[in-house]
């Protein structure tokens, strides 16, 4: 009986605490009383309506656009609604979504309690919401971490879908004890596109770099003759190793700075992209057959798309500055599908003698997300916007050429 009444007035505390917050925001820190709702405003009951609608309709869109453009008197409306347990769980849920949307200052203190509800729904919507605010937000970025963990496999599966490039690090580990045969799936083929973008792979007992995949798939495999610990450049052997196949090998003398190999599947696991001796080659892996794209390094992926991105450099370009050596790459987009490449624009990058023994820093630079779409970014690398059908179109200027 003691316990039941302390839990239940540590979750009082905490609404008080929350609804404290968010008096104190939304009123400048108490000086001035709360903003009253203007003309053409909806009141809370109408809010509630409002968000307890089909997500589908269009008047649930429409009156969704309304209550992002509000002004701040309407957190304090959608906080309430979200602690009321007598409301609507899926008008609950969308309040919290809808409170990341508008960047509301309460917003994470908010969601960091929702986390904690014990309906699953609710937990759920929380992780989808710190998503949207994950960019800009190291403490979402660390609760939807541990969201990963969740004993529902519905919330882990939304905590997944939040995790960014950089995150590979939670999937695997979360991969070394998940035993629900769709969460598996979902990481392990976000841990496969996390490396096609460039994230870096883990060395097995033995140094190998292996590829992400199931049990009867292929991989990737890249093992080192020679390895710089001191620089983390290493060349090997690289080649695609099959279940109850022979191995394809991709490239006798593969360069790999910083664990990031220069070799990934295409969507459909049907072929493989792969940089050898400064070259971009494809190889279809039924058939075996390997075309060449010409001179280039650096292969990246395009998301939700079967095209990629891969380098070439104008190597009379290059100058010697205080900071290091100025590199000028050509960026090239290619696709699995069709032999042509194009030309989409240029990238810079500074080469420094002390940063992985000297090598580009493009070969360790990933394909991240910035605003409503992807971009390539890393380390002395200048930022460069990829164009995909989700966010834009191609760019209508771009040259073309016909590979050989």
């Amino acid at each position: 009986m003691m316990n039941s009444t302390r839990q239940h007035c540590g979750r009082a505390l905490g609404r008080r605490l929350v609804r404290s917050a968010a008096a104190l925001l939304l009123a400048g820190c108490g000086s001035n009383p709360p903003p009253q709702l203007g003309p053409g405003q909806l009141f809370p009951m109408e809010v509630r309506q409002a968000l307890g609608g089909d997500w589908a309709s269009p008047e649930y869109q429409q009156a969704r656009v309304r209550l992002l453009e509000m002004g701040p008197e309407l957190d304090a409306i959608l906080v309430d609604l979200i602690e009321d347990r007598r409301a609507r769980t899926i008008a609950r849920a969308n309040a919290m979504v809808l409170l990341a949307d508008r960047r509301s200052p309460i917003a994470l203190p908010m969601l960091s309690r929702a986390v904690g509800y014990e309906n699953e729904v609710l937990r759920s919507a929380a992780v989808l919401a710190l998503s949207r605010i994950a960019p800009t937000s190291d403490a979402a970025i660390e609760l939807i971490r541990a969201a990963t963990r969740d004993r529902s496999r519905t919330v882990r599966l939304n905590a997944l879908q939040g995790l960014e490039i950089r995150e590979v690090e939670t999937i695997r580990a979360l991969l070394e004890w998940e035993e629900d045969p769709e969460v598996r799936q979902v990481a392990l083929q976000l841990l496969s596109l996390a490396e096609a973008r460039g994230a870096a792979l883990n060395p097995d007992r033995r140094g190998a770099l292996r590829t992400a995949g199931g049990e009867n798939e292929g991989q990737i495999v890249f093992r080192p003759v020679t390895y710089d610990s001191a620089s983390m450049v290493a060349r090997g052997d690289l080649r695609l190793e099959l279940p109850e196949q022979p191995d394809l090998p991709l490239a006798a003398s593969a360069l790999v700075v910083a664990n990031v190999v220069p070799a990934f599947f295409s969507s459909d696991r049907s072929a493989v992209v792969v940089e050898a001796a400064d070259e971009l080659r494809v190889a279809d892996i039924d058939t075996r057959y390997v075309r060449s794209l010409g001179p280039g390094i650096a292969p990246r992926l395009i998301p939700f798309t079967q095209d990629f991105v891969f380098l070439r450099e104008r190597i009379e370009e290059r100058m010697q500055t205080r900071d290091g050596l100025e590199l000028v790459y050509d960026v090239y987009r290619a696709s699995f599908e069709d032999p042509e490449t194009e030309l989409i624009g240029e990238l810079r990058a500074m080469q420094k003698t002390n940063v992985h023994g000297g090598e580009s820093p493009v070969r360790w630079m990933v394909v991240g997300e910035e605003g409503e779409g992807f971009v390539l970014h890393g380390q002395n690398v200048t930022t460069f916007p990829l164009r995909t059908p989700v966010w834009s179109p191609r760019p209508e200027s771009s040259s073309r050429t016909t590979n050989p």
